[in-house]
C-alpha cells in the first residue's frame, strides 16, 4: 500500500468463530478490525475525527 515503515508496534483486534460439527471444527471466520490496525498506521485519521468529519459533512448536506 506505500505506507512506510514505522518500527512501532501495534495492536490488532480480532475475533475467531468456530463451528463445531461431531466434535470437530466444521468452519471458522476470523473477523480482523481494520479501522484500528489503519489509525495506528497514521493512514486514517482517529475515530473522534471521523466522527465530526461526518457530522460536518451530513450538517452541511454534502456526500
Amino acid at each position: 500500500m506505500g505506507i512506510p515503515p514505522t518500527g512501532k508496534r501495534f495492536r490488532i483486534r480480532m475475533i475467531t468463530i468456530h463451528r463445531i460439527e461431531n466434535s470437530k471444527i466444521a468452519e471458522d471466520w476470523v473477523l480482523v478490525e481494520s479501522l484500528g490496525f489503519f489509525q495506528q498506521l497514521g493512514v486514517l485519521p482517529s475515530t473522534p475525527e471521523l466522527i465530526d468529519d461526518f457530522a460536518q459533512h451530513s450538517s452541511s448536506g454534502s456526500h
